[in-house]
């Protein structure tokens, strides 16, 4: 959670660098207007008001509550994704359209979180699978297993290279 939350305040910030190099610029005083009256700002902070809309800022509250700033930021990333009716063989079935892979990888991620079995990187082999459990930490029996025994047996080593001592194990005198 804290790398989460690093990377979430580097990303508002080079945002931030964008937004300044953009130079955004007012074009309709009414749209502004609005903005200004929708984020609840003062008279005057229009440019800030048109920056959050474009995505360049977040508010205040946000920025400062790594939760507020995270719900943010997910909100953003799911805007596009749209709730569909598909026809398949077994029937009709709904469904969550999502234009791009990252906003799909936000979905999967999201629902991962909610339904407690999601994304995992097997120890073993350091592929990324999909959990069937919430609790399961391997890709497949075969690794957990392996994995299992490559730790007893490195635990053994050391306990063995630990007992030898200065002068050897008494099998070799």
């Amino acid at each position: 959670m804290k790398h989460a939350e690093e990377a979430l305040r580097e990303a508002l910030r080079l945002r931030r660098q964008q937004n300044h190099r953009a130079g955004i610029s007012s074009g309709d005083a009414e749209m502004e207007r609005i903005l200004r009256k929708y984020y609840r700002l003062a008279e005057g902070q229009e440019q800030e008001a048109i920056a959050r809309y474009d995505g360049y800022s977040v508010g205040r509250r946000a920025a400062g509550e790594i939760r507020l700033l995270m719900s943010e930021e997910i909100s953003k990333a799911l805007e596009s994704v749209r709730l569909v009716l598909w026809f398949s063989p077994a029937g009709f079935r709904i469904a969550l359209y999502c234009p791009h892979v990252k906003t799909a990888l936000y979905v999967f991620c999201l629902l991962s979180f909610v339904s407690g079995a999601g994304i995992a990187v097997c120890p073993k082999c350091g592929k990324l699978f999909q959990q069937q459990r919430s609790n399961q930490n391997y890709c497949s029996i075969e690794h957990r297993e392996a994995h299992r025994v490559a730790r007893w047996r490195a635990a053994k080593r050391s306990a063995l290279a630990k007992k030898k001592g200065a002068y050897g194990t008494r099998e070799t005198r």
